[in-house]
């Protein structure tokens, strides 16, 4: 039994063992050596971005780091071209780290139109120094130095507006270039700034420079000097160094304006938002709502809410100061959004009723209390009543209105009893504005009665813009009114179609729906005329759509449906029109004619496949002869680019063999494919997503695209029946009969010990038969 379970185990690991030979093993290529220089070179070597433009730093990335180049060599036809890092050791990486071959062209090659490049690797950790060389056979050697850079610097200060005397924060930090994540290796951070003297003069910001530490990220805090000048900012320079063969930085260049403080904003009201006035009744409260800004001259003038500062509130009889009755406040601070606000009442026993009354707020700076802003000075103005005026609401039936539409409006005195006690509604005037001509005029004006009651008339014919309604009330000494307002529309036919464009054979039904009540007593004619001039409809409407067939050839280009409200003295009230058009264009069709290898039904970059399309002309569109059709990935320039394809066609639906790039990233990736035909412009595109993962798991190969059978499966099912062999094994042996062995032992006392059984030998010979018909004597009894 257990010489079977270790045979099982040892079967196991074995097939599981086999199984990792099907996976993806990495590639170490021999490391490659500069050729020898050979003497008068006459070739060069410069590198160059994807588009071929000379650039000499890159950065680590997916595609900031490719490196072209453009060679030149007037006598080979081709070279080597090498890329070395001078730091390589510290790298861990073996110079030279990358060969390729230069093809010459009248003596030029511009690599990224072959795609030649080179990828600086992901993991790279430290900047430096590194270049590329050219050694032809003939012409000789040539070099240039180009910058790698691997991370870079952020700031961000905490203010954009700072005042003398005052702190601010400033948060560093580096990021790696490949994927944006913190740079969390070693670097020195050093920070250095100057700011401008109220002398205007630049001088070094105390304390700086400055030594930071080498974490990835911090913080940097400074107090602004008092002699700083509001027409000036501070300059910051944020270095992280790091070391290799030489000193490399990356830097940042932030800056901070320095501010003053602004007038302050004051606004008077009876309520909490809006309902802004200078004018107040004797006894009312007034809203004094205030918001201070720091501004900085620099550059404009911006400026942000001063939070923190104190502000000094003066009350005022004309040119007196006073303390109204409650004691308001004399002193506030600004909130978070530079702001403050209060209430205070309009004394009349402390104010004047008969002219001006100031609210001066003037702004300083706690931490330099003599720094202060310009005082605001705000007039208001206190009537003395003897009794509260009501409100007058007034409201609207709906909101939007159709010429010939009835429109009402309810009106009412608001207030308890005491308010509206002699109060009476006198007046109304309806106007109507036109926002097609732009001017006015009085529809109608009327006299009113009560405390309540309702407005109606008739929305004016031919109107698009709005009615206003005011309403007035008085009483004995005084006046209130009120004004509300709502639109106006001519009636209109609305016509939808069931379909924006159709195709030869379709059956195209048009909605008609009327707005306005005018048009409910109204008669609709309708006409219906093609393209061609051809009626296709006419006369007055039975229902509520119009439908046309149309035909399966020589469909017209469009079709125009008209409606006509015909009012009862036959002239017509509105009408509507809409076009419906022929289809035109081509539509695409595209697909994945390749299975996947992968139960995951990924493709690897480098991998051919095979796309499918298929092109259907819309409504009355030709069929072309030729087509010109592109494919390319989405992260190419449209029709262009590395991984573009272009072919000329004669089918109208194939197959394209389209091999996805090699540098394509994991993950889903978008192909898009576009037809284009050769005798007009109506192009059509669409695209294809596909599944690109460069390292698919062994274990997810089918055995076969599209069986579904996989590695993982098949060894599964191999374990499985390894597994039962085992146990069919193991059950069998276990079901067999065991011999009993002898009993074993001392003899019972007193006696001899007993003879073991033994089966009678086979050759014993039976007695022989007496004569005479005697019978055998029995056998003697046993010793």
């Amino acid at each position: 039994m257990r010489r079977g379970v270790a045979v099982a185990i040892a079967i196991v690991f074995l097939l599981t063992a086999s199984a990792f030979l099907v996976l993806p093993a990495p590639v170490r290529a021999a490391p490659a050596h500069p050729s020898a220089p050979l003497p008068a070179a006459t070739d060069t070597i410069t590198t160059t971005n994807s588009g071929g433009g000379y650039d000499s730093t890159f950065y680590t990335g997916l595609s900031s780091g490719l490196v072209y180049f453009y060679a030149t060599d007037g006598v080979d036809t081709s070279a080597t071209i090498a890329i070395n890092d001078y730091n390589a050791t510290r790298d861990g990486l073996t110079n030279p780290v990358a060969t390729m071959t230069a093809h010459f062209t009248a003596g030029v090659n511009y690599s990224y139109a072959s795609n030649t490049r080179f990828a600086l690797p992901l993991n790279l950790v430290w900047p430096g120094t590194w270049n590329i060389t050219i050694s032809g056979s003939t012409a000789g050697f040539s070099f240039q130095n180009f910058s790698v850079v691997t991370y870079y610097a952020d700031t961000q200060a905490n203010t954009s507006i700072l005042l003398p005397g005052h702190s601010a924060t400033i948060y560093y930090s580096t990021w790696s270039e490949v994927n944006d994540a913190p740079y969390n290796h070693a670097v020195t951070w050093t920070v250095d700034a100057q700011y401008e003297t109220s002398t205007l003069t630049y001088i070094g910001l105390p304390g700086t420079p400055h030594s930071l530490g080498t974490a990835w990220n911090g913080t940097y805090s400074f107090t602004l000097p008092t002699n700083a000048s509001a027409n000036g900012i501070v300059e910051f320079h944020f270095w992280a160094n790091t070391t290799g063969s030489s000193v490399w930085s990356v830097s940042t260049y932030p800056y901070i304006y320095i501010g003053e403080l602004s007038a302050p904003t004051v606004t008077l009201s009876t309520c909490a938002t809006g309902c802004y006035t200078d004018t107040f009744q004797s006894g009312s409260p007034i809203i004094a709502t205030v918001t201070e800004w720091l501004q900085s001259a620099y550059y404009g003038g911006v400026r942000q809410p001063a939070n923190g500062m104190v502000l000094s509130i003066l009350y005022e009889n004309g040119a007196t100061p006073v303390t109204p009755a409650g004691t308001p406040p004399t002193k506030l601070s600004t909130n978070a959004n530079g702001q403050a606000q209060w209430l205070f009442t309009a004394d009349a026993n402390t104010f004047s009723t008969t002219g001006a009354n100031t609210l001066s707020v003037t702004p300083s700076d706690p931490a330099i209390p003599t720094n202060k802003g310009p005082a605001t000075n705000t007039t208001f103005y206190i009537l003395r009543s003897t009794a509260a005026a009501p409100s007058i609401q007034l409201v609207f039936n709906l909101a939007q209105y159709y010429g010939g539409d009835s429109i009402f409006a309810n009106w009412t005195l608001t207030g308890n009893s005491s308010v509206t006690q002699g109060w009476n509604a006198t007046e109304d005037q309806i106007w109507a504005y036109s926002s097609v001509g732009g001017y006015s005029w009085l529809v109608s004006e009327g006299g009113l009665n009560g405390t309540s009651g309702t407005i109606q008339f008739t929305a004016p014919m031919g109107l698009t813009g709005t009615i206003y309604i005011y309403l007035y009330a008085s009483n004995a000494t005084g006046s209130v009114y009120t004004y509300a307002y709502t639109s106006v529309s001519q009636p209109q036919i609305l016509l939808s179609s069931n379909e924006p464009y159709y195709q030869a054979g379709d059956t195209v039904v048009v909605t008609v729906t009327t707005l306005g009540s005018v048009l409910s007593g109204a008669t609709l004619e309708s006409l219906v005329i093609d393209s061609n001039g051809d009626r296709l409809i006419s006369g007055p409407m039975t229902g509520t759509t119009l439908t046309v067939a149309i035909p399966a050839k020589g469909a017209p280009r469009y079709i125009e449906f008209s409606v006509f409200a015909i009012g009862s003295t036959g002239a017509t009230i509105t009408n509507g029109t809409t076009y419906v058009y022929l289809a035109t264009g081509y539509d695409l069709a595209v697909g994945v004619n390749t299975k996947s290898n992968y139960q995951d039904g990924s493709y690897q970059p480098g991998q051919t496949i095979q796309i499918t399309y298929a092109i259907t002309a819309r409504g009355g569109t030709p069929m072309p002869k030729a087509w010109t059709i592109w494919v390319w990935p989405s992260s190419a320039w449209e029709d262009t680019g590395y991984g573009a394809v272009e072919m000329q066609t004669t089918a109208s639906s194939g197959t394209i063999s389209y091999t996805i790039p090699s540098n394509t990233p994991n993950g889903i990736q978008v192909i898009w494919v576009e037809a284009e035909p050769t005798t007009n412009s109506y192009s059509s595109d669409n695209s294809v997503s596909v599944n690109v993962q460069s390292n698919p798991s062994g274990l997810g190969l089918e055995l076969g695209a599209g069986s579904g059978l996989t590695v993982g499966w098949l060894l599964l099912l191999i374990i499985v029946i390894v597994i039962g062999i085992v146990l069919f094994l193991a059950i069998r042996s276990h079901g067999r009969p065991k011999m009993m062995k002898p009993e074993s032992g001392s003899p019972p006392s007193g006696g001899a010990p007993p003879q073991a059984w033994q089966e009678p030998a086979s050759t014993t010979v039976p007695p022989a038969a007496a004569s005479g018909g005697t019978p055998p004597e029995s056998p003697p009894p046993p010793a």
